[in-house]
């Protein structure tokens, strides 16, 4: 073990023994199966095979899991920085066979799926904070109260007692994260309440799927006109089926002999509105889980989320990922140091379009709370020399600040204003506290004297500096 690692009270784990290991993960079995109306039966197992359900659940968890995470402090000047050291089970895998975002993705598949995410803290560094994590399946874990507090029974190591882990307590060996709060001590299971309209839509699909694997073309009866025994019949029919059934053998000629009639009684799919229920369903589930239509594939109308990618992502940001984002973030804090806290960073997702970021970026650089490496940094690119510098513009620096162009162009317009009220350029600027500099003495035209006024006359010649006699024989003076 390195020195700094017993410093920074971090430990290493390699070759330490575990009762736990990720193939014990899953979320596709053991909660009660269900018959429902539509005469299917209901359970993870076969909602997650549903598309609709399958779609929505993963489009969520990949948008979080491959989201940056770290630990944040909050620096003297209140903004959030990087904290100093990163936890064991963030940099950068939970346990030796699993990566960050494969865990954060099995979380929200079990909390997408199953309604509740259970992480085992398997090793501590030796500041006794969380070292290792490991995602556990929800339906083998069982709430206890049986010793008068909340413990969890995981049946899936010879029904071991697990104390939840929580901020208030700290020496605990479960993080329990739920989704909707359910009756009880358990989350509610998405599944199990939508079981209906999953059913139905597990039942369209199985509809379409055995029309098309058994369905004759077109589909209906034979006629004889004599009774026909058992053997006739099942011959008959089992040469029909060889030659009709199935998708590659649709609109075959059939031949009839012996007398035999056809009579179609096939009801037509559009009759049954067999497409627009299987639509309806899909919808259904998309709002099950709050995601937009046009992410699972409904692009026939058009979407209410935003006119842009840029409003589209934010609003799928805000009322979709965000709530699961809060329940980790909340929930993973509590392994940290005190003062710290995790953040998921989904600026990644909020990036508009090329033209509009640097629209915002020359915005962000000419009124200068934005650097040229600040810039950089946003589109990932290496810091160049020079590129911290911030800008200000000339007109909106503060009047009282002294040097800098701001205050020479405020002292330049007052001593103008001087000069254009008929005091002297050497007092005008003596006034607002600029050096005196050459002047030639061309009068502005505002201040030309009346040639036919004698009072005027009087008073040019009273101004040796504006004598036009006194100019450089190269001084070029405006017609």
């Amino acid at each position: 073990m390195r020195l700094i690692d017993v410093l920074t009270g971090r430990t290493d784990r390699r070759g330490e023994a575990r009762a736990v290991d990720a193939s014990l993960f899953t979320t596709l079995a053991g909660w009660p199966e269900r018959k429902v109306y539509a005469g299917v039966t209901v359970n993870n197992s076969e909602a997650v095979r549903y598309i609709p359900v399958f779609a929505s659940a993963n489009l969520i968890a990949d948008a979080i899991s491959t989201m940056p995470l770290s630990a944040n402090i909050r620096a003297s000047d209140d903004s959030r920085v990087p904290a100093p050291r990163q936890p064991i089970w963030l940099d950068p895998m939970p346990n030796p066979e699993t990566y960050i975002g494969d865990m954060v993705h099995r979380a929200l598949e079990s909390l997408l799926i199953g309604g509740e995410a259970h992480i085992l803290i398997t090793a501590r560094d030796r500041l006794e904070r969380p070292a290792e994590l490991w995602t556990l399946s929800p339906q083998d874990m069982r709430p206890d109260r049986s010793t008068g507090e909340l413990m969890w029974e995981w049946r899936g190591d010879s029904s071991r007692l697990l104390r939840p882990f929580t901020a208030r307590r700290p020496d605990g060996d479960l993080i329990t994260i739920k989704g909707w709060q359910g009756p009880g001590d358990r989350g509610l299971n998405p599944i199990e309440v939508a079981r209906q309209s999953i059913g139905l839509g597990l039942a369209l699909e199985k509809y379409g799927a055995t029309f098309f694997a058994n369905g004759a073309t077109p589909a209906g009866v034979l006629s004889f006109p004599n009774q026909l025994k058992d053997d006739d019949v099942k011959l008959i029919k089992q040469e029909w089926g060889r030659h009709h059934s199935g998708t590659d053998k649709a609109h075959k000629v059939g031949i009839l002999s012996g007398g035999a009639t056809w009579n179609g009684v096939s009801m037509d799919n559009d009759t049954a509105q067999f497409i627009d229920s299987r639509k309806m369903q899909r919808n259904e589930i998309a709002m099950l889980y709050r995601v937009p239509p046009h992410l699972v594939s409904d692009v026939e109308r058009s979407t209410s989320w935003g006119t842009g990618i840029a409003e589209q992502n934010l609003g799928f940001l805000t009322y979709t990922l965000l709530p699961w984002i809060r329940r980790l973030e909340t929930a993973l804090t509590a392994t940290l140091a005190k003062g710290e806290f995790l953040r998921f960073n989904f600026d990644g997702l909020l990036r508009a379009d090329q033209k509009a970021r640097y629209e915002a970026y020359a915005k962000g650089r000419q009124f200068g709370w934005l650097s040229t490496n600040d810039i950089r940094r946003l589109e990932d690119m290496p810091p160049i020399e020079g590129g911290d510098v911030y800008l200000q513009p000339v007109n909106m620096r503060n009047v009282l600040d002294e040097g800098g162009a701001g205050d020479l162009a405020v002292r330049a317009n007052s001593a103008a204003l001087l000069i254009r009220s008929g005091f002297t350029p050497q007092a005008a600027l003596e006034a607002v506290g600029l050096d005196p500099i050459d002047h030639f003495g061309l009068l502005p035209v505002t201040l030309q004297a009346d040639a036919n006024d004698p009072a005027a006359g009087a008073a040019r010649a009273a101004v040796p500096w504006a004598d036009p006699a006194g100019l450089p024989d190269d001084f070029l003076v405006p017609s």
